[in-house]
């Protein structure tokens, strides 16, 4: 199955400036974190903010403002998926019928054998790194609504040659990954057939 299609932003966080209007829309669970994770939240939204500029939407930063992780109220149709490593934020939208999730790692990221035994799988594709795998599981993740995630675990996805599926539960979905420079990024998605089943 074709990726669908949609816009894509990285960036460096240390490079993009924070005006205090995104102060004013952290949400009331993140008022009292740490400045790292508020700058985490922050970089996340500026870069699917920059995404939906690609597109030719203007979203200022009171569309983040408590709303959906995934979606955007004012935009009906559209939805994003963001990742973030300490160094970049990165950020996929699209306006097709699917429900997408992206993931962004740094390839030396070093992951214990103890936690890969976690989350890998024996019917997991096996010609997968660690980080590898990670980065398609947690946009596998990423990819099920919001409403579906209840008590879904990583290590009950399941990837397979260009799709993924979940043990527990009617899930399948496609994914895509890219390796560039020093990062890996993944692309997962549910088609509208998909979403359709409950």
């Amino acid at each position: 199955m074709n990726v669908p299609h949609g816009w894509t932003s990285l960036i460096m966080t240390s490079d993009a400036d924070v005006e205090d209007v995104w102060i004013e829309v952290l949400p009331v669970a993140l008022k009292g974190a740490s400045a790292k994770r508020k700058n985490e939240w922050i970089q996340g939204r500026i870069a699917v903010q920059r995404a939906f500029a690609k597109a030719g939407v203007n979203v200022g930063p009171q569309a983040f403002h408590e709303g959906d992780p995934q979606i955007i109220a004012s935009l009906p149709g559209w939805s994003f998926s963001l990742s973030h490593t300490s160094e970049w934020a990165f950020a996929w939208v699209t306006n097709e019928h699917v429900s997408i999730g992206v993931d962004i790692e740094d390839v030396s990221r070093a992951i214990s054998s103890g936690v890969e035994k976690k989350f890998r799988r024996d019917d997991d594709r096996s010609d997968l790194d660690a980080i590898h795998l990670w980065s398609l599981k947690e946009a596998a993740f990423k990819s099920v609504p919001r409403d579906r995630q209840k008590d879904l675990v990583v290590s009950s996805l399941v990837i397979g040659s260009d799709t993924f599926s979940c043990v527990d539960r009617d899930v399948r979905g496609h994914w895509r990954q890219e390796t560039t420079g020093d990062l890996v990024r993944s692309f997962a998605w549910l088609d509208a057939m998909a979403l359709s089943r409950k």
